[in-house]
């Protein structure tokens, strides 16, 4: 009894002393609490977009009001990345001024080194990022509250690479999975070089894989083996600010479907509408390509070939918005043989998802897929296994999918806070 009572009296003791410390937390400086909550009403209100840390931001930059609403924001943050030919990654701030903020538009980069930790990339981007709103900030009450220090510079000099703008990378996964009545082992490998510079770019990547799956049926255990190998080059010369001419090989080779064995080479030449600097925002371009492609097959087609060379070629128009109301990206390409003009292919893509009133969002995608270029297609009847286990490619003239979306969110237009407890949930 006296050891539950002693307990009971520390537990009370730590009770009052949180208690206390609340109290004494909430009594302190209510005269500069209150000003800084007047003066943070009339912070910049922020509609942020893109891909990115939020909550990190929302720590780092406090001196804003992040809103949920486009419409009820003075400023639309728009954050987008790309890989560098490096490895790293370049982030660009869009920063578009709505209301008292109409017309000033700013548009900042940030890069990063492909050995930068996600830390250090982060942190740099937001550096930026700040120095971004200060032009917006001291047109606010919280610009007073805002003091900019100068670091130094150290002088301009070339930089010395000694990999000469040379990046590999290797990858090694091998994997295991299973339970009482299956089992999967498998073992894949990548490497990939690239080099890029404002005049050329080069990017070579070879993949390969191995996977082999035990399933025990009813009546039997059946044994699927699947062997993956992949290669892919490209190399591209830099042409203005619209053109570029380069070359596309590939190559592939697997143990199911109907190819053995497939090389692909050819020149392409692509125009980009836009300015190629402007792509983070808009692209628009018209792609090009000869192909000659040698092809070697498990079973006698249906074409009665077991292997062959075709001259193909085709025409591909990519395109992407990213705006404040939303973003749209489609493309639409065709692939035509030479020697037979009823063999093409015609592909569409696209997707759509934008704002059409405070608080409801809509999101439409879409594909649709002509196909008459099926040349690997067996002679022979394809057996019930193949076809569950998805180890041939049947025979359609097309492909489809769709789907839209809504949705609406209504209540505080605010999103300062961040509250990380229970991430594990």
């Amino acid at each position: 009894m006296n050891r539950i009572a002693s307990l009971s009296g520390h537990f009370m003791c730590l009770v009052l002393l949180c208690l206390f410390a609340a109290g004494a937390s909430a009594s302190e400086d209510p005269q500069s609490a209150m000003s800084d909550s007047s003066a943070h009403a009339g912070a910049v209100k922020v509609y942020p977009d893109g891909s990115f840390d939020w909550d990190y931001l929302k720590n780092e930059v406090p001196y804003v009001n992040y809103v949920r609403e486009r419409m009820e924001a003075d400023l639309y943050l728009l954050i987008t990345s790309w890989t560098t030919g490096s490895g790293g990654c370049e982030y660009t701030f869009t920063i578009v001024g709505q209301g008292p903020f109409a017309g000033m538009n700013d548009t900042l980069t940030s890069c990063s080194k492909p050995t930068d930790s996600s830390e250090t990339r982060r942190a740099g981007a937001v550096k930026t990022l700040k120095m971004a709103l200060m032009r917006y900030v001291a047109r606010t009450p919280i610009g007073e509250k805002i003091s900019i220090s100068y670091l130094g510079r150290a002088k301009p000099m070339d930089v010395i690479d000694p990999w000469d703008s040379w990046v590999f990378k290797l990858s090694f996964s091998p994997g295991i999975s299973g339970s009482q009545v299956n089992k999967r082992t498998s073992l894949g490998g990548s490497i990939s070089i690239n080099r890029v510079t404002p005049e050329l770019k080069l990017n070579l990547y070879g993949y390969s894989s191995y996977s082999e799956t035990e399933q025990q049926l009813v009546t039997k255990k059946l044994n699927t083996i699947r062997r993956y190998s992949f290669f892919s080059g490209l190399i591209v010369k830099s042409i203005g600010d619209h053109w570029g001419a380069g070359a596309v090989v590939e190559g592939l080779g697997r143990s199911y479907d109907n190819e053995k064995r497939c090389y692909e080479i050819g020149p392409a030449v692509e125009y980009s509408i836009f300015p190629y600097m402007e792509s983070t925002r808009r692209y628009l371009a018209v792609f090009a390509e000869v192909m000659f492609t040698d092809v070697t097959y498990h079973d006698i087609t249906i074409y009665d070939k077991i292997s062959e060379q075709l001259w193909s070629y085709k025409v591909s128009l990519p395109g992407q918005i990213e705006e404040p109301w939303g973003d749209f990206w489609a493309t639409v390409s065709w692939q035509q043989y030479l020697h037979d003009a009823s063999i093409y292919q015609l592909s569409m893509t696209s997707s759509v998802s934008f704002q059409i009133a405070k608080g409801l969002s809509l999101d439409i995608s879409g594909s649709y897929d002509r196909l008459h270029d099926q040349l690997d297609q067996p002679r022979r009847t394809l057996t019930d296994e193949e076809i569950l286990l998805n180890l041939k490619e049947l025979a359609s003239t097309y492909s489809y999918s769709f789907s839209v979306g809504f949705s609406y969110t209504f209540g505080s237009i605010y999103s300062n806070v961040v509250n990380p407890r229970f991430l594990g949930d």
